[in-house]
C-alpha cells in the first residue's frame, strides 16, 4: 500500500467483494469499492466523540481549559439528515458504475470513442435516453453539509489499482470520489483548472493541467475532461459551494450547467452539488428539476428541531470544561436555541464561546451564559439567526448575505485556536461560513484515515 500523502489519497490494490443486493456481480469497479455493509456502519464512521473532560481536567488552569475547548472541533454527531444522505450516496456511487463495467461491450465502445476525441473535436453527442446522475445536498451555512460530505467520502479517497479480475487482465486506475469547490467567480475555466490540478496532485504521475492549458477554446475542454474522467474511472464528482454560480453571467452559467450535465451523460460519472438556499436565486427548484440537476434526488440539511435538537444538546453538554458543570435544563435549552436557531454550526460555536466567558469567572453554564453570548460575541449573527427562526424561503435565500465574513473568520479562530485554512488562497475568510464550528479537524481526519487504512488492510 503506497500512501499519497500530499492529497490524503491512498493507492491500494483492488480487492473484490460483491457489494450486495441490487447490484449485478462481476463489475470490478463496484466490487472493489470500500462500501459499508449497511447504513449503520456508515453512521458509525461519521461519528466521532473525543474524550470527555474529567474532574481532573476541570481543575486545570484557565488557559489549559480554554485550549482544550478546541477538542469540540473533533466532535461529529450523526443526525437524521446524515442517515438519509448516507443511503442516497451509497446508492449513487454504485449507480455511477452500473453502466460502466470495463468488460462490457458497451463500456469498451464508450471508452474507445472518448479516447479518440481531442481538444479540436466536437464533443460526443448524447442520446436522449442518457440521463445525468446528479444529487443535490442543500442547507444553510453551518448546517453540516460539507462536514458530512468530507466524513462520508474519506474511505473513498483512494486510488484503486486494478490489474486483473476473475483471471482476466484489467489495467486501470479508479478514483471513486473527488471533491472540489465551485470557484468564487462561478466560471467553467476556473472549475476545469481546479479539476485537472487536483487529479495531477492525487496521481502524482500525470500532467493533465498542462495539457488543459494548451487548449485555446473553452468549448474544446469538454473532450479532455471526458477523457480524464474516463481514464481515472471517476465515480462521484462533488462540487461544494455550488451557490457560487450566482457570480456566473448569462451564457457562462448556461455553458457550465450544460457542461456538467453532458459530462455525466457521456462518462457516467455522478455529480453531487452541495450548496445553500442562495442557489435558488439563479436556479429555483423547478429549474433544477427541468435541467436534470436533481435526478438522483435532493437532501435537505435543515436546522435541528425536536428530538434531533435534544440529542445534539445532550451530546455537547457532556463536554463542559467549567469547574461546576450542571444539568441541561429546559431554560438552558431554550436560551441555547435562541442563540443558534438550531443551526449546528451556530450551536457549537455558542457552546464554546459560552464556556470561554465562564471559565475563570462564574465557572458554570446556564441560560444567562447563552444570552450573554447571543448579545455580545455572536451579536453580528443576529440577523442570520432570525432568518433561520422565521424559516421562510425568502429569508433563507438571502441567508449567505447576512453572514459578516470578517466576524465569522474571527469566530473560527476562537473556536479552534488556529486560523482557518483557505483552499483557494483568497484570505482567511474566503469561502462560505459552512461548518466553521463543526468542520472535520486535522486529528479527526487523521483518525478517519487510519480507520480507512485498517479497513482496507483487513480486506486485503
Amino acid at each position: 500500500m503506497n500512501g499519497i500523502s500530499s492529497t490524503s489519497y491512498m493507492s491500494i490494490a483492488a480487492r473484490y467483494e460483491h457489494s450486495g443486493s441490487g447490484v449485478t456481480p462481476g463489475n470490478p469497479l463496484i466490487d472493489a469499492l470500500p462500501l459499508d455493509a449497511n447504513v449503520e456502519d456508515a453512521l458509525n464512521r461519521l461519528s466521532h466523540f473525543p474524550p470527555k473532560p474529567g474532574l481532573g481536567e476541570r481543575k486545570s488552569s484557565e488557559l489549559v481549559r480554554i485550549a482544550e475547548l478546541a477538542r469540540l472541533g473533533q466532535l461529529c454527531i450523526p443526525l437524521k439528515a446524515h442517515n438519509k444522505a448516507s443511503i442516497q450516496l451509497n446508492r449513487l456511487i454504485k449507480q455511477a458504475y452500473e453502466r460502466r463495467n470495463p468488460f462490457s461491450v458497451e463500456d469498451l465502445q464508450r471508452r474507445h470513442l472518448i479516447a479518440l476525441t481531442d481538444a479540436s473535436s466536437v464533443p460526443l453527442a448524447v442520446s436522449p435516453d442518457d440521463k445525468a446522475l446528479v444529487l443535490a445536498i442543500l442547507g444553510v451555512s453551518g448546517s453540516g453539509k460539507s462536514t458530512f460530505a468530507d466524513a462520508f467520502g474519506l474511505p473513498f479517497n483512494v486510488v484503486i489499482e486494478h490489474r486483473s479480475h476473475a483471471d482476466r487482465s484489467l489495467n486501470l486506475r479508479q478514483i471513486p470520489w473527488l471533491k472540489l469547490r465551485m470557484p468564487h467567480d462561478g466560471t467553467l475555466k476556473a472549475l476545469c483548472t481546479q479539476f485537472f490540478a487536483r487529479v495531477d496532485s492525487i496521481l502524482g504521475s500525470t500532467n493533465y493541467a498542462q495539457a488543459a492549458r494548451s487548449v485555446r477554446l473553452l468549448r474544446h475542454i469538454a473532450p479532455l475532461m471526458q477523457q480524464v474522467v474516463t481514464a481515472i474511472s471517476l465515480g462521484v464528482l462533488v462540487l461544494d459551494e455550488f451557490q457560487n454560480l450566482r457570480s456566473a453571467k448569462g451564457e457562462e452559467l448556461h455553458m457550465l450547467l450544460e457542461f456538467l450535465l453532458t459530462l455525466s451523460k457521456v462518462t457516467g460519472v455522478a455529480i453531487v452539488i452541495i450548496g445553500t438556499p442562495a442557489i435558488d436565486q439563479v436556479l429555483p427548484k423547478r429549474v433544477r428539476a427541468k435541467l436534470g440537476l436533481s435526478t438522483a434526488g435532493e437532501c435537505g440539511f435543515a436546522p435541528l428541531r425536536g428530538q434531533d435538537w435534544k440529542e445534539f444538546g445532550d451530546r455537547y453538554w457532556e463536554y463542559q470544561f467549567v469547574k461546576n458543570p450542571g444539568p441541561l435544563t429546559p431554560a438552558i435549552r431554550a436560551a441555547w436555541y435562541r442563540a443558534s436557531a438550531g443551526n449546528p454550526g451556530f450551536a457549537s460555536t455558542s457552546f464554546v464561546l459560552a464556556q470561554r466567558l465562564e471559565i475563570g469567572g462564574r465557572e458554570q453554564l446556564d441560560a444567562a451564559s447563552f444570552e450573554r453570548v447571543r448579545y455580545t460575541e455572536m451579536a453580528t449573527l443576529g440577523p442570520a439567526v432570525q432568518a433561520l427562526r422565521r424559516g421562510d424561503p425568502r429569508s433563507l435565500m438571502g441567508f449567505d448575505d447576512l453572514l459578516p465574513r470578517s466576524d465569522t473568520g474571527s469566530l473560527m479562530d476562537l473556536f479552534t485556536g488556529v486560523p482557518r485554512p483557505n483552499p483557494e488562497g483568497k484570505g482567511p475568510d474566503a469561502g462560505e461560513f459552512e461548518d466553521f464550528a463543526t468542520g472535520v479537524s486535522t486529528s479527526f481526519t487523521k483518525s478517519r484515515q487510519s480507520t480507512a487504512k485498517d479497513r482496507v488492510s483487513h480486506r486485503n
